[in-house]
């Protein structure tokens, strides 16, 4: 990455798209502004980093001295709402062509074979998180995304996601299942 191409830089950029407030909370210090907070919560999760190491890969990089429990604090009190305008400030086009929708599950847990052994289980622990995402085919770009604690089908899911989109596309491609025809 060029040093004019820099993450903090196309993070700011990103969010002053979005339309974001320069802080996000109405009271008390404001000691960072919510663009930083973002940054290190994506640092995060790209770079697969701890809170600590993020903080210090902040430090290091970007010459941001932040503690590690303001970066766990704002990634459990920033709403949902923003990531999904970081997500539409991402899309540039005006048409979409051909779009996709899919979903599919996560694991909230993974426990390792000797304890599921141990405790006389064969089946998974938990139930699995599902995401729906819809996809610009041809750009391969993401439209609209979402995450439920709770599964249910994915055509159930598609027109709030549809409805959510920035920019609606002309073709929506979605998977069809043959289990009607088996029987």
């Amino acid at each position: 990455m060029s040093k004019k191409e820099r993450l903090d830089r196309k993070i700011k950029r990103l969010f002053m798209r979005a339309g974001h407030p320069r802080w996000f909370h109405h009271m008390g210090p404001k000691k960072f502004e919510t663009w930083i907070l973002y940054l290190g919560i994506i640092v995060k999760q790209v770079y697969r980093l701890s809170y600590r190491r993020a903080s210090r890969f902040l430090d290091d990089y970007f010459c941001i001295k932040i503690h590690f429990t303001t970066l766990q604090k704002a990634a459990r009190r920033l709403p949902k709402i923003v990531w999904q305008a970081l997500l539409a400030a991402t899309i540039t086009t005006d048409f979409v062509k051909l779009a996709a929708a899919d979903g599919t599950g996560f694991s909230r847990t993974n426990p390792s074979n000797y304890y599921l052994k141990r405790i006389d289980r064969d089946s998974p622990i938990g139930r699995p998180v599902q995401a729906i995402t819809l996809v610009d085919v041809q750009k391969r770009k993401f439209l609209s995304a979402n995450f439920y604690a709770k599964p249910y089908h994915e055509a159930q899911r598609i027109p709030g996601l549809h409805k959510k989109s920035p920019v609606k596309p002309e073709i929506l491609l979605m998977e069809y299942t043959f289990k009607s025809f088996l029987y």
